[in-house]
């Protein structure tokens, strides 16, 4: 729900006839109508504007959406389910979150523990991350045999995302076995009280070489000198000149 930008999500989710808005030029079936007889996802529900929350408490109870411009209601069959990194309970509390939605999607509840709390689970996500790395990167990914046993007591406070982004960054700069040091080095250097911190990476597809080129000139280009560059990625001044020089 947070991707979905405020003033575009109740068409998402309804629907709209032709003509509802300027653009609008043909009936488009929103998420709830095209997951009839089916499940619906609602990712980061905590995100939906209080408004679209009466909204949806309202299609819950009655089975029933009016698409933006609407004037009839359409009947759906849809089993929600929804997620959040948020407390619910605690947004409703401060009155950031519908009391009665909450108690509505509360029917049957899972929390999904932290990375930090599932070391178990760490060996199988990095044989699955390291094939698609390897897929993207066109080589096999390896690793140093003391590399599994570190990333099972990292507390990973990104949880899964992190940990695929530090295995990507490690392979991404050097086609030798990953160890520690560069699977846990940070992404992003300390940064002063007020200073905003630098934007995700994000690295073109293609060849192991030209990703490697982009990682570099963005870390270059962010740190603004060969020195400071070098230092976030935890390699030599030299290691490092002498990558932008190939």
């Amino acid at each position: 729900c947070g991707a979905i930008p405020e003033g575009l999500c109740e068409s998402e989710l309804f629907g709209h006839v032709r003509g509802a808005f300027t653009g609008a030029h043909r009936r488009h079936a929103g998420a709830f109508e095209r997951a009839c007889g089916g499940t619906l996802f609602l990712d980061e529900i905590a995100e939906l504007p209080l408004p679209l929350q009466a909204k949806l408490l309202r299609v819950l109870e009655t089975g029933k959406i009016v698409p933006v411009g609407g004037e009839h209601e359409i009947e759906v069959d849809v089993r929600v389910v929804s997620a959040s990194h948020q407390r619910l309970d605690r947004l409703a509390d401060q009155g950031r979150f519908r009391e009665d939605l909450y108690h509505r999607l509360g029917v049957f509840t899972i929390r999904v523990p932290p990375l930090r709390e599932r070391p178990e689970d760490i060996p199988l996500l990095i044989e699955q991350f390291a094939r698609e790395i390897g897929n993207e990167l066109r080589r096999p990914v390896r690793f140093d045999p003391s590399t599994i046993a570190a990333a099972k007591i990292a507390a990973w406070p990104g949880n899964i995302r992190e940990l695929r982004n530090c295995l990507f960054r490690a392979a991404a700069l050097s086609d030798e076995p990953i160890t520690p040091s560069r699977l846990l080095a940070r992404t992003v250097a300390p940064h002063s009280a007020g200073e905003p911190l630098a934007e995700t990476i994000t690295i073109p597809r293609g060849s192991y070489a030209a990703m490697k080129r982009a990682l570099i000139r963005r870390y270059l280009t962010e740190k603004g000198s060969i020195r400071k560059a070098a230092r976030a990625l935890e390699v030599p001044r030299s290691t490092f000149g002498a990558w932008l020089k190939k």
